[in-house]
């Protein structure tokens, strides 16, 4: 058994590396920077009273490969860090800073596992770049991890590496990190038990009043001052950001302490027991409710409090301004003036022409400006639009950038009204197209309940939740309920559209596909001829629809033997696709494969390979290495060359796509089933031919 659908390219470099080969390609030895990433430099010059941390720091550092410094979010964790760097540096070979964003919910609940470490490594572009790596656009980013430490622990001299915003995920990994020949400074809001912690507490309120004054020049009263220390527990985050708030609007320190007087920002009892393993054994309150009396968004404008809104559901990042502008609904130049002014207030981190909002601001915005569809509703249709995806016009692979702007929406807003669930669908979709088909089904499953529950069974939204449902579960080999599914849609359709309407000729199509995978041929070819006949009809002979069409019954007719038929049919498939799509589109490579696939069947090896080839890098290209639609591709030029003789090519080709298979669908999964089989065909194929 093969598959339909396939592509690749051989790109695998052989990199020989102290004996060892990796995968991916090592630039020479070129001369390897101090700084192997950027190092931050905000607000050094004001680093105040932290002298006896750091020494202390230096000692433990001395003693063991790692130490944790750790407490509340705002206490300074991370101006200690890059100043230790800034002072101790010199004594270091190389040094390397890594920041992890990790979101926290409104329930203090966090997103905290060692993928996030890891993206952090294999995202840092100057890291990778200063270490004189090359990584493929879709490897594994275990590989580029464990890549990136190969490269580091050869480094010589003493290095000190910088992990900044860590969470208790960083156990996981403690036998990889510090890499050899490097020691470790890590902050974090928790105690991480297998390194050395360190608490790090409040400024005093000496250290407190400077710092206020680095930020505020519209007068001096260290009477009033004080009262507004206390109002606000001395928190080292919210001391700069209302001190720098109050400079902007020139704010008297009068005015400013009955602000805060009104707004009840008063936490300095319970501030030192909202940190993990603080010793007291004062009531516990969570996070959130000490910043929201912290980050009171009433010291913003409402235009500024409107943009934050925004902000506080996507994701704690940096993002390019390109982005946002195309994101949040307010007129560009407008946009780029209150993400400035917002950003020399405090509110917001700034990197070249980006933006960022730490994650323990966006859960204060959150609390206080509870994000929903209503209030968010502008940005739910950008998004939305983003991710809605016309496969006659456009390239799928142009869509996976806004994924995970519409993935962190839906995780603070539930999919619970019209507009969610559209949301859910179109980024279902995108995400069954990048193989990530757990999170594909479950996106569509919610989508579905809630259309069920807020429109009536039979909608005609809910129909096309459960047909985009259904495809989804036919990738995942799940077809009986597939099946089910679709001829629920369908159904739903011929009922309330028609037998001519477009969508009940596309469901027929989709339920033409997955009578195949289940073997029922006859069925299959007369729903897709059908299929086909009413979008001739419907849309005529140049529309990408009816080349689609052409190519499912071009399969079809392959699976029952009529392969001069199914030759005809892709041939003209192809041909449309290439000229309305472009050489370079995922369908082109698709009917590529399958085009490959029947020649093969007819014995037309050479010109299969050909076309099978070409696929396979097109797609390796647009959906990267890790892709399913590869792995298919890998197994489908596998196939061909086994027939050609040439059974190592092969094997190499079908061990590379069954470990994708594997990982990606589950050893379980028909479609890895399949290429196992392949596998095991080609490996008995080597040892017969050693008998002759």
């Amino acid at each position: 058994m093969e598959f339909m659908l396939g592509v690749f390219g051989k790109i695998l470099a052989s990199l020989l590396y102290d004996g060892l080969k990796k995968v991916n390609n090592l630039r020479g030895k070129p001369t390897i920077s101090k700084n192997l990433t950027n190092i931050p430099e905000n607000f050094l010059s004001h680093v105040i009273g932290r002298q006896e941390k750091l020494q202390a720091i230096n000692e433990k550092l001395k003693k063991t490969k790692a130490v944790v410094v750790y407490g509340m979010g705002g206490v300074g964790k991370s101006t200690i860090a890059q100043k230790y760097i800034h002072k101790y540096g010199y004594k270091f070979s190389h040094i390397a800073y890594i920041n992890i964003s990790l979101e926290y919910d409104i329930d203090s609940s966090k997103k905290d596992n060692k993928e996030l470490i890891i993206s952090a490594f294999t995202g840092n572009t100057i890291l990778v770049k200063r270490l004189g790596l090359e990584f493929e656009e879709k490897q594994p980013p275990e590989e580029k991890f464990d890549l990136i430490l190969n490269a580091m622990q050869y480094l010589k001299g003493k290095n000190l590496l910088v992990i900044d915003n860590a969470g208790r995920a960083l156990m996981q990994m403690q036998e990889k990190l510090p890499p050899e020949g490097w020691q470790m400074l890590v902050t974090s809001r928790c105690r991480i038990e297998c390194f050395e912690n360190m608490e790090i507490e409040f400024l005093n309120e000496d250290e407190c009043t400077r710092l206020f004054y680095t930020y505020y020049g519209v007068e001096k009263n260290d009477e009033l001052l004080k009262h507004i220390l206390v109002k606000i527990g001395y928190h080292t985050l919210a001391t700069e950001l209302i001190a720098k708030s109050a400079n902007e609007r020139g704010i008297e320190l009068s005015e400013l302490d009955e602000i805060i007087k009104k707004e009840g920002i008063n936490y300095s009892k319970a501030v030192s027991v909202i940190v993990p393993h603080a010793g007291s054994d004062v009531e516990e309150l969570k996070p959130i409710e000490h910043l929201i009396r912290t980050f009171a968004v009433n010291y913003l404008d409402d235009e500024s409090r409107e943009v934050m809104l925004y902000l506080s559901v996507l994701p704690s990042k940096y993002i390019e301004f390109d982005i946002l502008k195309e994101l949040l609904p307010v007129e560009e130049n407008k946009l780029f003036e209150i993400l400035n002014k917002l950003n020399k207030t405090g509110w917001l981190n700034k990197s070249h022409d980006a933006f960022s909002c730490h994650q323990v601001i966006q859960s204060s915005i959150r609390a206080q400006q509870k994000p929903d569809t209503t209030n968010c509703d502008s940005l739910i249709k950008k998004l939305t639009d983003k991710l809605s995806f016309d496969q006659t016009k456009e390239d799928v692979v142009e869509k996976f950038q806004w994924c995970e702007y519409g993935a962190s929406v839906l995780l603070f807003l539930q999919i619970e009204t019209e507009e969610t669930a559209e949301l859910a669908n179109n980024l279902a979709l995108i995400l069954q197209d990048m193989g990530e088909l757990a999170e594909a089904r479950k996106l569509m499953e919610q989508a579905l309940a809630s259309n069920i529950k807020n429109l009536g069974e039979g909608h005609a939204s809910v129909a096309i939740r459960r047909s985009n449902l259904a495809m989804i579960l036919q990738d995942m080999g799940e077809l009986a309920e597939a099946r089910k599914l679709m001829e629920q849609a369908l159904a739903s359709g011929i009922k309330n559209l028609g037998e001519g309407h477009t969508s009940v000729a596309i469901r027929r199509s989709n339920l033409a596909l997955i009578l195949q995978d289940m073997g029922e041929l006859a069925e299959a070819r007369k729903l897709m001829e059908q299929a086909l006949a009413s979008d001739i009809k419907n849309l005529g002979e140049g529309r990408t629809s009816v080349a689609t069409d052409r190519s499912n019954l071009a399969l079809i007719l392959k699976d029952m033997g009529e392969l001069a038929e199914a030759r005809k049919l892709m041939d003209q498939a192809l041909a449309s696709g290439i000229k309305n799509l472009g050489e370079g589109h995922t369908s082109v490579a698709i009917r590529r494969s399958n085009l490959a696939m029947i020649l093969k069947d007819m014995g037309e090896l050479a010109e299969a390979r050909k076309l099978m080839e070409q696929a396979l890098a097109s797609d390796i290209k647009n959906l990267g290495e890790g892709h399913t639609s590869v792995a298919i591709r890998r197994s489908n030029l596998a196939m061909i060359l086994k027939k050609m003789g040439e059974y190592n090519k092969a094997k190499e080709l079908l061990e590379k796509a069954y470990k994708t298979m594997e990982r990606k669908l589950g050893a379980k999964h028909p479609n890895t089933l399949i290429v196992k089989r392949n596998l095991e065909g080609v490996v008995k194929a080597i040892e017969e031919s050693k008998k002759h």
